[in-house]
């Protein structure tokens, strides 16, 4: 999950998304949804800052 925050800051969706897809079921949680949201948003502003 990380790798994909990573990636999303850098503004690099299409690897952000294909990382959250391998995040395992059991760690699917708020933050997982939220950097899959921004994903889907387009925005790579820092996750603090959209909480």
């Amino acid at each position: 999950m990380e790798l994909a925050e990573l990636y999303r800051e850098l503004g690099l969706f299409e690897k952000a998304e294909l990382m959250i897809l391998t995040v395992d079921d059991d760690q699917v949680g708020v933050t997982s949804r939220l950097i899959t949201r921004m994903i889907m948003e387009k925005q790579s502003a820092p996750m603090r800052y959209r909480m």
